[in-house]
């Protein structure tokens, strides 16, 4: 149940989210849909207004940091630290209002990625949640990785990266009881974002050709690597997860 409500209430905090996204492109800098796309719209903006429009993202940023500092609400926000050693715990109205000031910086031009703001608001809503519902700290650390990852997948639509990134970034493994909550919150945060946003890809990638030649200098190029995840270990304990 509570994999549903989170997947539920990310992908509806994704698609109004990527609606505020949209609505800040829209006012900086003057387009339209169906006129131009957001690049040839950026374009056909004075160059001064482009800097104009970042170091106004800079003073936003600054401001609001300045902000949480003075009130003592002050604090890293990071997810992973959440998960690894505060079992999952984040403050729900400074990790919104997070959210929101990233997305609207990075609207305004800010190259952060869209997804942070989602992964933020999701996993809030996870932690809230496993609080009212009293989970205990491992099925919460769980829920927010899940929730951060359906987060992502609302973001991109892309439910199968979203649910890799909680299982295999924020917890470390590709275990079964692990996999099978984060896939079933991103393909419900995904299927949601749906009411709010287009069901298309994010990025149109134009079709490659590739040589033989290209295989081989890649593969020449590229020294193999060792595997370097932080696997979870069950007889091993990291900040109280095992």
């Amino acid at each position: 149940m509570l994999v549903v409500l989170i997947g539920t209430g990310a992908g509806l905090a994704g698609g109004l989210l990527m609606r505020l996204f949209h609505t800040v492109q829209h006012l900086v800098y003057s387009y339209s849909n169906g006129k131009y796309d957001f690049l040839t719209a950026v374009h056909h903006v004075p160059p001064q207004r482009r800097v104009l429009m970042l170091l106004g993202a800079a003073l936003i940023a600054a401001g609001f940091r300045a902000l949480l500092h003075f009130t003592g609400q002050e604090g890293s926000g990071d997810i992973s630290e959440s998960i690894w050693f505060h079992s999952g715990r984040l403050p729900f109205l400074r990790t919104c209002l997070r959210g929101l000031l990233s997305i609207t910086i990075v609207g305004m031009g800010v190259s952060l990625g869209r997804e942070g703001a989602l992964k933020q608001t999701g996993a809030a809503i996870a932690s809230t949640l496993s609080k009212w519902f009293h989970v205990p700290a491992s099925q919460q650390r769980l829920l927010v990785a899940c929730a951060a990852g359906a987060g992502m997948a609302a973001a991109y639509n892309v439910p199968f990266g979203g649910a890799m990134f909680a299982a295999e970034v924020l917890l470390g493994t590709l275990a079964l009881p692990i996999v099978l909550p984060a896939l079933g919150a991103s393909f419900v945060a995904t299927a949601v974002s749906w009411l709010l946003l287009p069901n298309e890809a994010t990025y149109r990638i134009p079709t490659y050709v590739f040589h033989t030649s290209d295989v081989v200098w890649a593969c020449c190029a590229s020294p193999p690597l060792r595997p370097c995840g932080r696997g979870l270990d069950p007889n091993h304990h990291v900040g109280g997860l095992r």
